[in-house]
This record gives C-alpha cells, sequence and structure tokens, in this order.
C-alpha cells in the first residue's frame, strides 16, 4: 500500500471528526483538507485511484468554500465528477456560506439568487461563478452580434432600447411568456363603434403586448371582474403612466394618472387588484416575489404585499406601509417633485428623485434608510452625485450589487477602476490629441491674392482647408454605469464600454441586466458631426466561452406604423 494512502486515510479521519462536532472549526477543517489534496495528488502522480466513496467526499465538499471546490475539482476526475453531478447538493451551501451570510445585517440583507428560477437553466456552481465575477470585476465587453434567428430552445430574458412614439418615451419589459409589453401614452384600444369611441374618451388603456417574433399586437383585455362592484368606474379611470413586468412573473403591475396602482394576471389578461393611496401620479413601479412597490409625485413609496399562491388576492389585507423620501432629503426637497425611478430585489428597495440628486435605498421589511449613496471622494466639491448620478439614472438591481448611470472625467479616471480594462478612456488616454497646424508652419503654395483683404474668420476657413484637424481632440467626459456595492454603499467599479473611433462623443440612454445578472446591456447613441448611430453593448460576466451565447435580435426593424425614433433589441438566452 503507497504511504500516501494511509495518510489520506488520516486526513479524512480528522475532517469527519471536525464536521460531526457542533462547534465547526473552517479553518481546521481547511488545513486538513488542503493536506488531503496534497495527498490525492500524490496518488495520483503514481498512478493510484482515489481511495474515498462518493459519500464522504460530498460531506466533506458541502463544508467548503468556492475557491477550495474549484481547486478540488482539477485534483482528479472523481473529485472534479463527484463536484459536478453533485452540483444541487454542495454548491448552494457554498454559495449562502461565501455570500449571503456574511451580509446578514439587523433591518436587512442580501439574498443569493435561487438558479432554478431562470429560464435558462444555469446551476449553483455557474451563479457561484458569476456572483464572484461582479466582485472582483471579471468581465468581458463587446458589441454584440445582431441576428434575426431565434432558436426554438431559447427565451427572451431581456429587453433593452428607449424609442420614443409620436414624441413620447416608449417602456419596454417582458412578460412570462416571451411577449414584449409596451406602455406609451399615446397609446389607445382599436375602437370600432361610435359607442366604444365614446368609451375611449372615458378610459384609454396605454399597454400593448407584443410578439417579439411575429411582431403581432394584442391590447389588454379593459373587462374587469362583475364580482367586484365599483370597479369598472375605477379601471376607467385608471389610465396607465407606468408599468412593470418580470420574466418569471406572470403578474403586470401598472401605476396610474389618479394615483392608483392595478394588478394584472398577464395569463388571463384581467385585472385582479386595484389599490388606491397616492395623493397624485404614480411616477414608477416595481415588484419581486411578495411585493409591489410604487412611488408617486407625492414623494411617497408605497408597499403592497402580493399572493402569488391564490387568485382570490382582493381578499387579504394588502398594504404593508410607507415611506416618505421628503424626509431623507433635509432641505433639498424643494427640488424634488416625487419618486422618479425605483427597483427592488428581495430585501432592498432603492429610489432617486425626478431630478438629479441622491439615490436612496431601504429596507423593504421594516422601511428604515440603509444609507444614502455618496459622491465620489474624486468630486468633493459636490454635495450629492451630481456629476455621477443624473436625471434617469435607469437603476438597476442585482442581488448584491446595484447599477446606475454616470460619467467619469479623463483626469479622476484612476481613483475608480474602470473595467474592462480595455475601455473608451484608456482608448482617449492613448490617443494623442490632434495638431492644429501653426501659421508659420502651413503651406503658403498656391495662397491667394487678395489674402490680405481677408477677415479673420475667412482665414480660419481657409487655412481649416488647407490644413485640416484630422484627429480632433476626444471629449475629457466620458459616460459609464456605476457598479455600487450594496453591502458598503460605495462604487466597486464602473463599466466602460469602447467606441470605434474614440474621439467620438456618446451617451449611455438604457441600462438593463438579464436575469441571471450574467449580462449587462446598455444602449449607447454614438454622435458626429453628419452621423448619429445607436447601438447595443453588452458587458459579459459569465465567461463561459468565447463565444456569443445568446441572439439578439432588433425590435420594430421595419414597422413604419409605429411612427418611432430610436432603437430596441430583445436578448434570446
Amino acid at each position: 500500500m503507497p504511504p500516501e494512502v494511509p495518510a489520506c486515510q488520516k486526513y479524512a479521519c480528522a475532517i469527519q471528526d471536525c464536521l460531526s462536532k457542533n462547534n465547526y472549526q473552517e479553518a481546521k477543517c481547511a488545513t486538513a483538507l488542503a493536506d488531503l489534496e496534497k495527498c490525492c495528488k500524490a496518488l495520483i502522480a503514481k498512478g493510484a485511484n482515489g481511495p474515498f466513496p462518493t459519500e464522504l467526499l460530498v460531506s466533506i465538499f458541502i463544508y467548503t468554500d468556492g475557491p477550495t471546490l474549484s481547486s478540488c475539482s482539477r485534483v482528479c476526475h472523481q473529485w472534479s465528477n463527484v463536484i459536478a453531478q453533485f452540483d444541487h447538493v454542495i454548491w448552494p451551501h457554498a454559495c449562502h456560506r461565501d455570500f449571503s451570510r456574511r451580509n446578514i445585517h439587523r433591518f436587512w440583507s442580501l439574498q443569493f439568487p435561487d438558479p432554478n428560477t431562470f429560464s435558462n437553466r444555469r446551476s449553483w456552481q455557474d451563479m457561484y461563478r458569476i456572483t464572484r465575477n461582479w466582485y472582483t470585476g471579471h468581465v468581458k465587453g463587446y458589441y454584440p452580434t445582431i441576428t434575426n434567428t431565434k432558436q426554438a430552445h431559447r427565451k427572451a430574458c431581456a429587453v433593452v432600447g428607449s424609442p420614443q412614439e409620436q414624441g413620447m418615451f416608449t417602456s419596454l419589459t417582458l412578460a412570462h411568456d416571451g411577449r414584449v409589453v409596451r406602455s406609451n401614452p399615446n397609446y389607445h384600444h382599436p375602437t370600432t363603434t361610435h359607442q366604444q369611441q365614446q368609451q375611449q374618451q372615458q378610459y384609454q388603456q396605454s399597454l400593448m403586448l407584443q410578439s417579439p417574433f411575429t411582431k403581432e399586437r394584442s391590447f389588454l383585455d379593459a373587462a374587469v371582474r362583475a364580482d367586484l362592484p365599483g370597479w369598472t368606474e375605477a379601471a376607467r379611470a385608471h389610465s396607465i403612466v407606468c408599468h412593470f413586468t418580470h420574466p418569471s412573473s406572470k403578474w403586470l403591475v401598472t401605476g396610474g394618472l389618479n394615483g392608483t396602482v392595478a394588478v394584472w394576471d398577464l395569463t388571463t389578461k384581467s385585472l385582479m387588484r386595484m389599490w388606491h393611496g397616492h395623493r397624485g401620479r404614480v411616477l414608477c413601479i416595481s415588484m419581486n416575489d411578495e411585493a409591489v412597490v410604487s412611488g408617486g409625485s407625492d414623494s411617497m413609496i408605497r408597499v403592497w404585499d402580493l399572493d402569488k399562491n391564490t387568485q382570490e388576492c382582493h381578499n387579504r389585507p394588502t398594504r404593508r406601509g410607507m415611506i416618505d423620501i421628503s424626509l431623507y432629503l433635509s432641505g433639498r426637497s424643494d427640488w424634488y417633485q416625487g419618486v422618479g425611478e425605483i427597483a427592488v430585489n428581495g430585501h432592498i428597495v432603492a429610489c432617486a428623485p425626478d431630478a438629479s440628486g441622491p439615490i436612496l435605498l431601504f429596507s423593504l421589511l421594516t422601511g428604515s434608510l440603509v444609507y444614502e449613496l455618496k459622491a465620489p471622494e474624486e468630486n468633493p466639491h459636490n454635495e450629492w452625485v451630481t456629476e455621477d448620478i443624473t436625471a434617469f439614472t435607469r437603476l438597476c438591481l442585482s442581488p448584491f450589487f446595484l447599477l446606475t448611470k454616470g460619467r467619469v472625467q479623463q483626469s479622476n479616471s484612476a481613483s475608480i477602476r474602470l473595467v474592462p480594462a480595455t475601455n473608451v478612456v484608456t482608448q482617449r488616454a492613448i490617443k494623442s490629441p490632434g495638431y492644429v497646424t501653426k501659421l508659420s508652419d502651413s503651406k503658403t503654395d498656391g495662397l491667394p491674392t487678395a489674402v490680405a483683404q481677408m477677415t479673420p474668420y475667412q482665414l480660419y476657413q481657409y487655412y481649416q482647408s488647407v490644413n485640416p484637424i484630422v484627429d480632433p481632440v476626444p471629449p475629457t467626459v466620458s459616460a459609464c454605469i456605476n457598479v455600487w456595492n450594496l453591502q458598503t454603499g460605495k462604487i466597486a467599479y464602473r463599466l466602460v464600454p469602447t467606441l470605434e473611433t474614440p474621439s467620438q462623443h456618446y451617451t449611455i440612454t438604457d441600462v438593463k441586466i438579464s436575469p441571471d445578472s450574467s449580462k449587462v446591456f446598455a444602449t449607447i447613441e454614438v454622435r458626429a458631426q453628419k452621423q448619429y448611430d445607436e447601438r447595443v453593448y453588452c458587458w459579459d460576466f459569465s465567461h463561459r466561452n468565447n463565444e456569443q451565447d445568446f441572439d439578439l435580435t432588433e425590435l420594430d426593424d421595419i414597422d413604419p406604423v409605429l411612427r418611432k425614433t430610436g432603437k430596441s433589441w430583445v436578448c434570446f438566452m
């Protein structure tokens, strides 16, 4: 028997003895596991097989962290197969131990996502790798290929873009069946008779369901539940201002001009519940699996319980509480006219006023303020994040991070890390500025005879034509996406795109995250003197392979009926 076998058995017994005790010592177990790994590698080098049963390995692996599991998977084929085949047994412990349990606070916490809720069937190991890449900033940025092919086994997971139709912005979300839900104040339910036209003046339905494949459109059924008296009148007054859907939920929530919040069942396209609580119109709305959160022009955030397990959700008390954000804005409250944007995950509510200002994070459980996002140290003269958070910040929440639109200055780009390493800021730093030829160095051949009679402007135009600036000076401010660590309330790093011509001006108009947080999509408007282009950019945190593992197709690319400006795209995974 090789001498390493008794040593392996000794270390395995030590690990089992450590795991059997109530006072589990992680450091002691990790040391014994490292020694066990060395012995097994020595056995493999001598051609011996692993001497441990699968049950023993599983009982050990469930107490190890993610980096140790990754190291153990490279020891031998047996260990690698055990770690891969028992993914649902081993990796959940590492995910919660490394990310969730260390983030537990008194009134709020961060929750690791369950991969079983995603349509693309992520494993626990995949989610661990993606979350680790979020913390380390290990991301790949590129312009994805636009394709018109949609494979049958893939499902729409994100829609990105901010088009304008008939002069108004259109909000786009995805329903659970893959259809795109569109909201625009100019949408009207199609009518045929004179009586329906009169009813349309009282009740305007501004929601449209659209198939991303066939482009077929349908409206929500305006008929309400007959067993709820008074709902017909309330539905007629519910002129939709905003809406929200999630790909994993069948519910659709809408906010009305009269301060009402409605819940729709997308399966039956019927109205299920309506609440009234805002003193003014509802400006933004969101939800998670258990609650609906709405923000209004009255500076109030209202939380409503959502019973997803029963169709009779109107029979139970639904109002959970409210938060007045004006109490947290101190003397600056006169600048703001309500809650402009809102985002919700399992335990956190992030909101921003409808003008440049701070972003507030509240506990969904207690309504207490977690923290207010402060300006980075590179802008010490700003009281809030006016230089990095603009109006329409496009709040996006992942389980452990918050994304907002921002700006980075060329002179302060080294204060906060920019990812990926190759981005437009580094491109502009490397690219030399334009050189304007001096008058003494310029060509004198062919000067017009009447040069002495030229005005200064005419001289400037002439020398510009003789010595054009081929390489203009790039802008000193670049648009980016700030990635805030929800545990610390600080910017962890910034996502910055690349440009084919770094000297061009560009803006980020929309930001979306895929449900599994593996992709961040943004629409980028690139502007030049005689050119305007709108494209989609992707930051990939999965790093599964070097190929594009999703399909991206343009929505309404050939549709003159909508009379819209701006582009939008649907992602299939």
